[in-house]
């Protein structure tokens, strides 16, 4: 059930943080910063109440299965 409205923008930093691998690159590429589009995905994921991504010192991946908090 999803807890409240998805945005195109959390939409749009979601694709970009899988897409290149960091929130800082996704937030240079979305020309924003990169508090921005963490904030942005962390309220898709609240959203939809599932942990999307795995947040590594420096990097990010998505989750193996949606919710999953291991690998």
């Amino acid at each position: 059930m999803i807890k409240s409205q998805i945005t195109l923008k959390q939409l749009e930093a979601f694709a970009f943080v899988v897409d290149t691998g960091t929130f800082r690159a996704a937030a240079t590429a979305l020309g924003t910063t990169q508090p921005n589009i963490s904030s942005r995905t962390a309220a898709l994921e609240t959203a939809l109440d599932v942990a999307l991504l795995y947040r590594d010192a420096g990097s990010v991946r998505l989750m193996r299965r949606v919710g999953s908090s291991s690998f």
